[in-house]
């Protein structure tokens, strides 16, 4: 049955030898998918399968396949057919025995197809990135002429051609007319490097196809004889393929990519590419027309600009730049051709994108639209205010684009702005907020004037030593540059850097040309970022220094904001001390990590701190809407109730704790202090949240009980001592490891020392200051005598206190029952020396195995005659299992692993031939127990080898000897009765003959004859005795 499901297994499958490599059975697929017939296969290994350059991969692949234990394995592999072919197959493999013989049985599926398919795939991945490439170099073209050189690189390159030759006949401005690449690393006979005086303008046949769009692709060999060909061969090319690129449905020019190394067929996957790239080129060239047209177009609408003293600009329906007007140096500093192809968003701030967007969406649909001014940036990377009129001649054939009027009125938004900062400062600072809120708020304010780039608020500490960087605001994110470089430098001490002169001198200052300033403190900062001048400011408050406002300008001069910013630093000293004043009182209350309250004489919350809000988990809403008895533990409502009733009555404080119920029904304690304010009838109440101490009190409590019960179970006691004193203080354990009760024992220093074994009172009659250092643990073992009068081992850990003066006053320990383990210890120990012993005396080589360790412990029976060491670590190679026969080896080492790895075998035996120093073979019986965990791991093996040579000597000895008996026996029952039986017939035929047929001496003669016959059996069988003596 198993081999009618061998042989009709829809997969090719056979057995091969794992020694040899021969196969030993194939079946039918195998045969029929490989083209070899049975005979063939049968005369064959595996290695003839397999192509000529994968041979090691397969050796070394079966030398993994003779190692492992595992049965099953799978593996791709590269075959080979008959044919020659190759295939790729997926190897299932199971480990069998054949015959005795280890084999493997192996079937093998056919994934060529699937292989193939994903080569495909590859391949096309491939050319698709090629492709990509393609288009981001072109459509991210700076230089058209050396973006169609890298691409005619990329292209060449990927498809593996001699070279590429570009031609455009209609050029403009930046399309070049000609260009080749020469792929110099194929190693090819390129006769001309010179591909352009090649001209296929004679060639109709060429010209015709090209100008209908269709590529032409030709081997030279296989062209008609005509001049053409005789050209392409006179230039050594072998094959050519020309692609036409199209501009509205007109050939403007080609491609052309000459083989020179043999006749080229071209691969679906090339074309494509190469149609891509030819499709992309005429994209390319058509949109650089268009705009060449364009250019052509502005050039006329310059002339009627170019005097005017306003921004003009045309913009197409995207926002982006088609022309703008030469003014654009003299009013923004940036010259008209550095807008083109940027889009106007680059310039205008992002907070005002969104509105200028609505007004550019407005003019699709009205001729004329004016933007209410917004900031655009200059060369300098001010923000200098625009105002802008837009009109529509999207429908102009000669504009085709939105016109923009733009005017500079930064002046007059400036002093608006001004007017109106004061203001909102004034509005602003009277809300409620934080003071860095109301100075982030401030500060935005004040880089929106052109020419400021950066402010900051510096503020005198709490302990009056630093000023401190409170608040600080960017005109642009390339500004925030600034103080990452800077980023410890949040402090300056008075006189030190520009915040310290302003608060030295409480007056105005201006600093200038800031990178080379020795006083200005972030000169490298300030040159990053091209800074060149800063404003001090004093913020002054009823004649008190609070701090100063800095400004930083990359401009020439910042005087003009002189007055401006004093008032501010007016406006900013009422609202810093006003600020500061609130969050102190709000620190206190709202940043306390405790929970706090104010809790009206009616029972409800008038106000809490998050703490409060956090604790229990109730919203706002739900804590200030019930009375807050509603919220205490059911236990603890009556009590508390009482306590508050009291403490409002006689007006005193409250201290008390509580327990509260959160909104998940866990429990918290609180310490509850309360201040009460009748003329408000309120109280302060300050809580503390003990929940986590109360755990950590129960915690405590169970852990004691537990350590108390480890102790009883361990029988580890404590004890310690005052070292000026005279009685040390016991545990209930450790009376008890003494036998003694609480009571009936006084731990004096004396009375110890009498519990303590003779031998071991030397261990206690020490000053402990002796021998102890102080603060460590010093561990020691010794017998005890207890109140029965027993011997018992304990071990102590010991330690001597000091106090903070490093003086050693106290000792303190623990002492452990260890008896039993001292008694096992002493067995351990009485059984390895009696296996010692048998060791020396047994004529078998006692060996132990610790698995643990993987070391291994021999007799030194035998090590006179094989060398090996007595104590080594246990592996394949030490110096005993080196000397086994090497046909022997394998078997005995995965026997063993075999026994190891079955968890319910506890017996090994091997017979195996080990050789001697003098090169001599002896046969050796070995044979274990193997000591196992609860779980089966081997922990240890004992076991014993036993030098058999001697018996399987005599074993043959008396084989040979049974041998040489069978034969006497067979002498004895059948060759020495026939000359006998012929004596008895003589000696019967003469007695009884009736007549005088024979005479006697006829008779004798007979009988002599047949007695000199049995003689020599007789003999024969004395010397085959003799034989066996000698034996």
């Amino acid at each position: 049955m198993y081999d009618s499901i061998f042989d009709l297994t829809p997969f090719p499958m056979w057995i091969y030898d794992l020694k040899t490599l021969a196969f030993l059975m194939v079946n039918k697929e195998a045969i029929r998918q490989y083209g070899y017939t049975k005979e063939e296969f049968l005369s064959m290994t595996i290695k003839d399968i397999r192509p000529i350059e994968d041979v090691p991969k397969l050796e070394k692949a079966i030398d993994e396949v003779r190692l492992r234990n595992e049965l099953y394995m799978e593996s791709l592999f590269r075959h080979q057919k008959k044919d020659k072919s190759i295939i790729y197959v997926q190897i299932k493999s199971n480990l069998i025995s054949v015959k005795g013989k280890p084999a493997e049985i192996v079937t093998a599926i056919d994934l060529t197809q699937r292989y193939t398919q994903e080569k495909h795939i590859e391949e096309q991945k491939k050319y698709l990135y090629t492709i990509k490439r393609i288009n981001q170099i072109l459509i991210k073209l700076k230089d058209l002429k050396s973006a169609l050189k890298e691409c005619l690189a990329i292209v060449g390159g990927s498809i593996n051609i001699n070279r590429i030759h570009f031609y455009y006949h209609n050029p403009c401005g930046t399309i070049p007319q000609r260009l080749s690449w020469t792929n110099h690393t194929t190693g090819a006979s390129i006769e001309n490097d010179n591909p352009h005086h090649i001209s296929f303008s004679e060639f109709p046949q060429v010209l015709q196809a090209l100008k209908k769009g269709e590529p032409f692709q030709r081997v030279i060999a296989d062209l008609t004889p005509c001049q053409l060909k005789n050209i392409l061969i006179s230039h050594n090319l072998t094959s050519i393929l020309i692609l036409p690129i199209m501009i509205n449905n007109i050939f403007s020019g080609f491609i052309r990519l000459d083989e020179f190394g043999g006749a080229r067929k071209w691969k679906e996957k090339e074309l494509q590419l190469l149609e891509n790239f030819t499709s992309t080129l005429s994209h390319i060239f058509k949109e650089s027309h268009v705009y060449q047209k364009l250019v052509e177009s502005e050039a006329r609408f310059k002339s009627l600009v170019q005097n005017g003293t306003d921004l003009i600009a045309i913009l197409d329906t995207n926002g982006k730049y088609k022309y703008v007007a030469p003014t654009s140096l003299k009013v923004l500093g940036i010259p008209s051709h550095e807008f083109i192809g940027k889009n106007a968003f680059d310039f205008i701030n992002k907070k005002d994108k969104a509105i200028v967007t609505e007004y550019l969406e407005l003019i699709y649909k009205n001729d004329k639209v004016t933007i209410e001014p917004y900031r655009f940036q200059d060369a300098k990377k001010n923000w200098q205010w625009i105002k802008t009129t837009l009109t529509n001649h999207l429908s102009d054939p000669a504009i085709k684009g939105i016109v923009a009027n733009s005017k500079v009125i930064t002046t007059e938004i400036e002093k608006g702005m001004s007017d109106k900062l004061l203001a909102s400062l004034t509005k602003r600072i009277s809300k409620p907020g934080s003071l860095a809120d109301s100075l982030s708020f401030a500060l935005e304010k004040i880089v929106q004037l052109s020419t400021i780039n950066i402010s900051e608020v510096w503020l005198i500490s709490e302990d009056k030593n630093f000023l401190n960087l409170i608040s600080k605001s960017c005109q642009t994110e390339k500004f925030n540059d600034f103080y990452p470089a800077s980023i410890t430098i949040n402090n300056f001490e008075k006189g030190k850097g520009l915040p310290g002169y302003v608060w030295e001198t409480e007056k105005n200052c201006i600093w200038k040309n800031l990178p080379n300033n020795p006083m200005f403190v972030r000169t490298q900062e300030a040159k990053l970022v091209n800074l060149n001048i800063a404003l001090g400011v004093p913020i002054i408050y009823n004649k008190e220094f609070l701090g100063c406002l800095i400004c930083y300008s990359m401009e020439e001069k910042l005087s003009d904001k002189l007055k401006l910013l004093t008032e501010v630093g007016l406006h900013i000293g009422a609202v810093v001390m006003q600020k500061k004043t609130e969050e102190h009182y709000r620190n206190f209350f709202e940043i306390s990590p405790d929970p706090k309250c104010i809790l009206g004489f009616d029972g409800y919350l008038k106000k809490i701190n998050n703490s409060f809000e956090n604790l229990l988990g109730y919203n706002y809403n739900e804590l200030m809407n019930a009375p807050l008895n509603y919220f205490l533990h059911p236990a603890d409502k009556e009590v508390y109730q009482k306590k508050i009733s009291t403490a409002i009555q006689e007006k005193a404080s409250l201290s008390l704790e509580v327990r509260f119920l959160t909104k998940n029904s866990k429990i918290k304690w609180l310490i509850w202090n309360t201040t009460v304010l009748p003329e408000a009838k309120v109280m302060i109440v300050a809580t503390k949240d003990i929940s986590q101490q109360k755990i950590a009190e129960n915690k405590l409590k169970t852990a004691y009980g537990r350590l108390k019960t480890a102790q009883k179970i361990a029988k580890i006691g404590y004890w310690s001592r005052n070292l000026n004193a005279e009685v040390s203080e016991w545990n209930t354990q450790t009376y008890r490891i003494y036998g003694y009760k609480k009571g009936e024992f006084l731990p004096t220093l004396k009375n110890i020392s009498q519990t303590f074994h003779p031998s071991d009172r030397h261990l206690i009659e020490r000053d402990p200051r002796e021998y102890l250092e102080p603060n460590t643990i010093k561990s020691f073992e010794h017998r005890i005598l207890t109140a029965a009068n027993e011997v018992k081992w304990v071990h102590q850990e010991i330690r001597l206190l000091t106090n903070e003066k490093h003086i050693p006053y106290r000792i303190e320990g623990t002492i452990q029952d260890i008896t039993e383990k001292k008694e096992y210890e002493l067995q351990l120990n009485l059984s390895n020396e009696r296996f010692r012993l048998a060791m020396k005396a047994s004529n078998e080589m006692m060996w132990e195995i610790d698995f643990q360790h993987k070391t291994v412990i021999r007799g030194k029976v035998y090590e006179k005659n094989i060398k090996y060491n007595n104590n080594e670590a246990f592996i394949k190679n030490n110096s005993w299992l080196k000397k086994i026969h090497s046909e022997d080896l394998e078997e005995v080492w995965s026997s063993f692993e075999k026994a190891l790895n079955n968890q319910q075998k506890k017996h090994w035996t091997k017979e195996y031939r080990i050789f001697a120093e003098n090169g001599t073979i002896f046969y050796m019986l070995d044979r274990c127990f193997i000591l196992r965990s609860k779980d089966g791991t081997p922990q240890r093996a004992i076991g014993s080898a036993l030098d058999i040579t001697t018996a399987k000597q005599q074993f043959k000895r008396i084989k040979k000897q049974n041998e040489s008996l069978r034969e006497i026996a067979w002498l004895q029952s059948h060759v020495i009765r026939a000359p006998l039986s012929r004596i008895m017939g003589l000696v019967y035929f003469a007695k009884n003959q009736s007549e005088q047929e024979k005479s006697k001496e006829e008779i004798f003669d007979m009988i002599a004859t047949s007695a000199e016959e049995l003689d020599q059996v007789i003999h024969k069988i004395i010397d085959k005795t003799s034989n066996i003596y000698q034996q």
